[in-house]
């Protein structure tokens, strides 16, 4: 679904919810969360990268960065977005889950 297609939607849902100005391409989704309101859901390696590009963090710095100056920036408040990591420690690709068990 098209970024602009997932703001209108949660302008139903929860027009609350917060939005990550200049993020938009980064976003992925409405996550519904048990015991809340519907939150936009962001990817979060592409968060990074933005965030890398804007506040020109060398990669090595990044996660550091990321944790301690902006996702506090982010998160918080009632609405607060949510990071969905698609990385599986494999170079970031996404695992399709149909792995078998190596000792069956």
């Amino acid at each position: 679904m098209p970024p602009a297609e997932i703001l209108e939607k949660i302008k139903d849902l929860n027009p609350y919810a917060l939005k990550l100005e200049g993020f938009e391409d980064c976003l992925i989704g409405v996550a519904h969360l048990r015991f809340s309101f519907p939150v936009l859901a962001y990817d979060i390696q592409k968060v990074k990268t933005r965030v890398s590009e804007i506040d020109k963090v060398p990669a090595e710095d990044l996660d550091r960065h990321f944790e301690f100056k902006r996702l506090n920036e982010f998160l918080g408040k009632s609405g607060s977005p949510v990071f969905i990591d698609f990385s599986n420690g494999n170079n970031n690709k996404r695992d399709s889950g149909n792995k078998k068990n190596p000792e069956s």
